[in-house]
């Protein structure tokens, strides 16, 4: 229920930022924080009540996404109301970042254990995939310099506190060119949803998935983590 509750509010946070009322944005600005913090506290609300597990962490996955993607729409919206039709193809990039910039992880598990399955259904015995020798394990630069430029902006560690700084400089300046909403949304579009691409498109040919299919299946592998969650075990 925080899970859920934290999700509410980050989706508040998100209309909030999508007005015009100065105030209110700023509110909304802090909505960030908060779903942060209640983030923090769901696990341990679970663990006290005994009733942590697989299904909680799948609710918290997903309340990520959510404030990630209403944030981003919120932002949009609000940059569109100030700026007009030009912010139409950023906001939608932006949003579509967004969303995939956790989507791409859950959706690699998601194929590891789909694979898993259909295998087994075949009847084949051993499930690990055949090793592959020619996998470009390593980012590109491209990809490494993008990731960077977007963790930086975007990154929730990042942004929790870059948008009540932004909103407060916001009450006391006035247009467009200086509504914090419209750069984020601008760089969102040209900066976020690059970088996110690329690094699905290296995800899916680097053999980065399928190693992490081989591990996961192995008894003898120790994860690394968080790392390993986000397949950063090739570095």
């Amino acid at each position: 229920m925080v899970s859920y509750f934290s999700g509410i509010i980050a989706m508040l946070a998100g209309i909030l930022l999508a007005g015009n009322d100065k105030t209110l944005i700023l509110i909304g600005a802090f909505g960030y924080i908060l779903f942060y913090f209640l983030d923090y506290v769901d696990g341990g609300v679970a663990r006290l009540n005994k009733k942590s597990g697989i299904g909680g962490q799948y609710v918290d996955w997903l309340m990520h996404v959510l404030a990630s993607v209403g944030t981003a729409t919120g932002l949009s919206i609000g940059a569109y109301s100030v700026a007009g039709n030009i912010m139409l193809p950023f906001g939608i990039l932006f949003v579509v970042a967004s969303a995939l910039n956790l989507d791409r992880y859950s959706f690699a598990w998601f194929s590891v254990c789909m694979y898993r399955q259909q295998r087994a259904v075949k009847g084949e015995q051993d499930l690990r995939p055949i090793a592959e020798d020619n996998f470009s394990q390593g980012k590109s630069w491209l990809n490494r310099l993008l990731n960077r430029l977007s963790i930086v902006i975007f990154h929730e560690n990042n942004i929790i506190f870059m948008l009540p700084i932004l909103a407060v400089i916001n009450l006391y300046v006035t247009g467009p060119a200086f509504d914090f909403r419209v750069w984020l949304t601008v760089l969102g579009g040209v900066i976020y949803l690059p970088a996110t691409l690329i690094d699905i498109w290296e995800l899916a040919g680097s053999g980065r998935i399928e190693e992490s299919y081989g591990n996961i299946f192995s008894d003898s592998h120790v994860p690394t983590l968080p790392e390993e969650h986000f397949f950063e075990t090739s570095e």
